[in-house]
């Protein structure tokens, strides 16, 4: 009688651990499919992320960039006309900035916006560069510092082209009016646009602007020789063959 108690007890155990060591099998099979679905998910995923970021490249956004040269090429040249316009705001904002504001500075504002027209509009020149030299990029970057430059004096000295000479204000107000166009496009600056009469206006007052210059000598550098110096007649001959062409 004791032999079948114990023969019963041994089937009950023998039972349930068999049933524990089916379940356990079930489980770790469940467990290790479903890490396989997760690795099979996780690589579709990296996948279809790979083929995202290739149809779809990076986007250089030049508005994020504080340099405004970093969306144009630039030439030598250009970075050398450029270089120049930027030292010529500094030095007129130093200017503008310092306590004394007599005549003598307001001549010599004069004298930095007149280099600035002689440059863009007359053949000018700074180390043998001109302004037709250029780059369009480059041209669009001179003249919205340019612009710049012109209000930055207006805040200080609103009517100076004025003062300039009672002759030739016209002449330079509509000067500044064609550079702030080109500024904000370059497609619609056209230096044939001045005029011929404002054109020659401006050579008629050539010595007067002249003095003008050597009194910016300290706000404009060393800036090179113009098409002035060569006399009013070769500059006329120049602007005829410029506006025929």
């Amino acid at each position: 009688m004791r032999n079948v108690k114990v023969n019963k007890l041994i089937t009950i155990l023998l039972t349930c651990l068999i049933l524990i060591a089916t379940v356990g099998c079930s489980n770790k099979k469940e467990t290790s499919r479903n890490n396989e679905m997760n690795d099979y998910n996780n690589s579709g995923e990296v996948e279809e992320n790979d083929v995202n970021k290739q149809d779809k490249p990076e986007i250089n956004n030049p508005e994020m960039s504080n340099d405004k040269n970093a969306a144009i090429n630039l030439t030598k040249t250009d970075e050398e006309a450029i270089a120049y316009f930027n030292t010529l705001k500094q030095n007129v904002d130093n200017t503008l900035d310092s306590s004394n504001q007599n005549d003598d500075v307001k001549a010599k504002l004069k004298g930095t916006f007149i280099t600035i027209v002689d440059f863009i509009f007359y053949d000018g020149d700074i180390n043998g560069i001109k302004f037709d030299d250029l780059t369009d990029g480059a041209k669009q970057n001179i003249l919205e510092t340019a612009a710049i430059i012109d209000n930055s004096i207006m805040t200080k000295f609103p009517n100076y082209k004025e003062d300039i000479s009672s002759t030739v204000s016209i002449a330079y107000k509509k000067a500044s009016e064609l550079i702030k166009s080109g500024a904000n496009n370059i497609k619609e600056f056209s230096k044939e646009t001045l005029g011929e009469d404002n054109y020659n206006t401006i050579i008629g007052a050539k010595d007067e602007l002249v003095s003008y210059t050597k009194e910016a000598i300290d706000i404009i550098g060393d800036f090179a020789g113009t098409l002035w110096d060569k006399g009013k007649g070769k500059i006329k001959n120049w602007y005829e063959n410029f506006k025929n062409n």
